[in-house]
């Protein structure tokens, strides 16, 4: 009854903030959706973490004005070498635009093999490489860029605008000290360069919480700030999807779908799935041989491969550990890091909503114990 009333919510939400057109501000009565997407090319950088706190589309002749995202999204700009990441959906008034405004925070921080290190955007490129002062208000330090170029608004049509932060063309100085400081470029793409990008294997994406799955019909609803959406995993083929999905679903780990192309209002059909996010719980069936261990949760249990992992203290049976997910197979979850916590630590653990189908959920634990069976006669 829960998960109904949340994701009858949800939806609720979502259909009136779409009637309403949110977003938009004067201008025709006629509307069209803007998704906004944010994309990069490599980085030398493993880690390029950045908030964009706004991004507007304007006409300066006629002051309509359509406001895309007002709120802040993080974002590692480092990780979008192969996708397009969707971060809003608003409906606007018909017609044309031709300036865009993108908010950032001023702080972002990069992260290379060997340092992390907070810096600060001093100025931007625009699309054709020229260097531009970067305007930072000293109170709230946020920043904001101006960039000329063309935004058609069809109505009652899905309009894309993808928002490009070429990471190529930073150029970072005195990092890793504390004053380090990046010039960055960000443009925004026409429809040709967006066919560059889905030529070079480039993927749309949307990332967020997922309830209402059911791994029988391979579905399930993907949810963040004010967009929903309907997924079909059918196609995907990667092992361990079910378990890795109950897992996000259970401990409320956020979800990353990828597809051909997402459009509001239809299904998606997902071509892959990733999940990442902590889990908490206590160890137990530790096998250090194999790495490998079972990790008690309130609502049951799972088994961790930890071969690939970064631990951090001693792992024992009856420990307190924190796991970050890295993915699934067919026998265990993959993890990327594992923590392992102080006796003097409180012990908490995650309360996230138990919502998958309960046959999944037994199926799940049956695995489980069959897997430790198996471990202990070997």
């Amino acid at each position: 009854m829960k998960k109904n009333l949340l994701f009858l919510l949800l939806a609720g939400i979502v259909a009136f903030f779409f009637a309403c057109g949110g977003g938009g501000s004067g201008g025709d009565s006629l509307e069209g959706t803007v998704s906004t997407y944010a994309t990069d090319d490599i980085s030398e950088y493993d880690e390029v973490a950045a908030i964009v706190n706004g991004v507007s589309i304007l006409n300066t002749g006629t002051g309509l004005k359509c406001v895309l995202l007002d709120a802040p999204k993080p974002m590692d700009l480092a990780k979008l070498d192969d996708e397009m990441l969707l971060i809003s959906v608003k409906g606007c008034p018909a017609g044309d635009y031709n300036r865009f405004e993108v908010v950032l925070a001023r702080e972002v921080t990069l992260t290379d093999g060997e340092d992390t290190q907070t810096c600060t955007f001093t100025s931007y490129k625009d699309k054709k490489g020229t260097p531009n002062t970067l305007y930072c208000d000293p109170v709230t330090d946020l920043c904001s860029i101006q960039m000329t170029g063309d935004q058609s608004v069809i109505p009652r049509e899905n309009n894309k605008l993808v928002l490009d932060f070429d990471l190529k063309e930073f150029e970072v100085e005195d990092f890793p000290d504390p004053g380090c400081t990046v010039t960055m470029k960000v443009a925004p793409l026409n429809g040709s360069e967006m066919d560059d990008k889905k030529d070079k294997g480039y993927l749309e994406s949307v990332k967020g919480k997922i309830v209402n799955l059911h791994t029988a019909a391979k579905t399930f609803n993907i949810y963040e700030d004010e967009f929903l959406f309907e997924v079909d995993y059918s196609g995907v083929t990667e092992p361990g999807t079910d378990e890795l999905l109950l897992l996000a679903q259970n401990e409320g780990l956020q979800v990353k779908v990828f597809a051909e192309s997402i459009e509001p209002g239809s299904v998606i059909k997902a071509t892959k799935i990733e999940a990442e996010g902590e889990v908490e719980g206590t160890v137990s069936s530790l096998d250090p041989l194999n790495h490998t261990f079972v990790l008690l949760l309130p609502w049951g249990s799972i088994w961790i491969d930890y071969s690939g992992a970064e631990v951090e203290d001693v792992l024992a049976d009856g420990a307190r550990a924190e796991v970050e997910i890295a993915g699934a197979d067919e026998t265990a979850y993959l993890a990327s890091e594992v923590e392992v916590e102080d006796d003097d630590d409180d012990g908490g653990h995650h309360d996230g909503d138990h919502d998958g189908d309960d046959d999944d959920d037994d199926e799940r634990k049956d695995k489980d114990k069959d897997k430790d069976k198996d471990k202990k006669k070997e």
